[in-house]
């Protein structure tokens, strides 16, 4: 699934993603948004915030991402467009 980029993340777009850089080593990860229920988690990032998933240069993220929110059955192969 190819997911579009937003500048900044926000709880009222689903189905998208935002980069963020944290901490003094400047890692770069992103916040995805589930399409189905609107949860927020992150990915990449060298396993910030508990994330255990890589982003490759084309945007490709591995493995694939699971919405960790109680209720929610969102679980696929994700692409972020834009990504770099």
């Amino acid at each position: 699934m190819n997911l579009p980029r937003v500048p900044n993340y926000d709880d009222t777009n689903r189905g998208v993603w935002s980069p963020f850089v944290y901490g003094p080593e400047r890692r770069q990860g992103a916040v995805v948004v589930c399409p189905d229920c609107g949860g927020g988690m992150s990915v990449g990032g060298g396993n910030v915030f508990g994330s255990s998933h890589a982003i490759a240069g084309d945007g490709t993220v591995t493995p694939s991402v699971v919405c960790p929110y109680a209720g929610c059955s969102w679980h696929v192969f994700v692409r972020l467009e834009g990504w770099r």
